[in-house]
């Protein structure tokens, strides 16, 4: 009679053991299918849709595709295999393709946290220094940020792990074969520093855009630029902005060529004075209502 408890006992429990494991295999399966989906899908409309604006499209947008391209390769080759990872609750393939696995991961979330701080830096001097930030940057100095953000990454962290995999003693496992030690300065160069440049970054620009606003309460006259980029980045312009930065009461506008052709009047930026150059393809016409409906001067 004893045994026949016992028996029914332990029966009963290795059945609650798999229905509890098929409803967390369940469960976690549900859940991180549906973030894999929504980060592929997510990033994916976003590169179709910076594609689709082609004619659109502005410096910002490298660095948004850059980021988007992280995320869509994470959701890609990371996270389904991290699914799977996490129902067995142990590495289910061989060692190397943990760390082909790591390798892409590590890759992408660096490349995620190099481009973030060179938006935050772009950002910066595109408020501090505004002309000389537009005049300056170009496709060329973009990309340079952006192929850097994902070179360094990858030269580092695929190195670093099958570096070290040769001087492992012991028997190889789903984790980076380094020295923690190593870990650790690689996760500091690669994320806590970037981190602590992006909050001194964001926190110098919150600061400025405070003293902006400041000086638009103690009624600065702003002066608003409106003209082709060729002109802005002009010789002549150049001189007239050096000249007009050095009154402290003037605060200089620069409207960009998406404001100028694509958006309306009523969502350009307000100025007292508007200077503008008239050039082939410049709608004149529309820069001239505008001064007759916002400016003073």
């Amino acid at each position: 009679m004893n045994s026949i408890n016992i028996t029914s006992t332990a029966i009963q429990d290795l059945s609650s053991n798999e229905i509890t494991w098929s409803l967390r295999s369940i469960i976690v399966l549900s859940i991180c299918s549906l973030i894999t989906i929504f980060t592929i899908l997510g990033n994916g409309l976003v590169l179709i849709a910076v594609k689709l604006r082609f004619h659109a499209r502005s410096y910002s947008d490298y660095f948004i595709v850059s980021l988007c391209l992280a995320d869509f390769f994470v959701g890609l080759f990371v996270m389904p295999v991290m699914t799977i990872h996490s129902i067995y609750l142990r590495w289910p393939f061989h060692y190397r393709l943990c760390y082909i696995w790591m390798s892409i991961d590590f890759t992408c979330s660096t490349a995620s946290f190099l481009t973030l701080a060179s938006m935050a830096l772009d950002r910066y001097y595109a408020l501090t220094t505004p002309y000389f930030h537009l005049r300056n940057r170009s496709h060329t100095s973009v990309l340079i940020f952006i192929i850097s953000s994902w070179a360094i990454p990858f030269a580092v962290w695929p190195f670093s792990i099958f570096l070290a995999h040769q001087f492992i003693s012991t028997k190889p496992a789903c984790t980076h074969p380094a020295h923690p030690f190593i870990i650790v300065i690689l996760c500091t160069c690669f994320y806590y520093i970037p981190l602590l440049f992006m909050l001194v970054c964001y926190s110098r620009i919150i600061v400025n855009i405070r003293n902006i606003e400041a000086m638009v309460n103690h009624r600065l006259i702003t002066v608003g630029i409106c003209a082709q980029w060729k002109k802005v980045k002009a010789k002549p312009m150049e001189e007239i902005l050096q000249r007009l930065e050095r009154f402290e009461f003037l605060r200089i506008i620069i409207f960009s060529e998406t404001t100028i052709h694509e958006k309306p009047i009523e969502e350009w930026p307000f100025c007292h004075v508007l200077i503008s150059f008239h050039s082939k393809g410049f709608p004149l016409a529309k820069t001239q209502e505008y001064q007759s409906r916002t400016s003073y001067y």
